[in-house]
């Protein structure tokens, strides 16, 4: 009954683990895409005291993931030119790939960041 204050597109997907190109593989809720209507951006959660909108967001996510059998975490690609968006992601909890940044799309370096359940 409320507004809308974002989008996420995401999906359980076996990736490697515990990080890229190691050959063993686990399943992770695979976060593609997440968005923040603007004017909830930098905004505190009355509904989720102490966090942001985002930070609420991304706390549904994490739920969904622990709820998911036989799933160990969060995965999310980040541009490695992006470090607004890195250090969010490490304050929810997610960690950088040791192996650093890769080529994707069309060769811009992204880092895979992870956080386990």
């Amino acid at each position: 009954g409320g507004e809308v204050v974002g989008y996420a597109a995401l999906a359980f997907r076996n990736c490697d683990h515990p990080n890229d190109g190691s050959g063993n593989r686990a399943k992770y809720l695979m976060i593609y895409v997440v968005g923040l209507h603007e004017r909830f951006q930098g905004e505190l959660n009355p509904r989720n005291v102490g966090r942001s909108y985002a930070q609420s967001v991304f706390l549904v996510m994490d739920e969904l993931a622990r709820a998911k059998a036989a799933c160990v975490g969060l995965c999310l690609w980040v541009r490695e030119d992006n470090p607004r968006a890195i250090a969010f992601y490490r304050k929810c909890g997610f960690e950088g790939d040791a192996g650093g940044a890769t080529a994707r799309d069309e060769g811009a370096p992204h880092l895979t960041m992870r956080k386990l359940v």
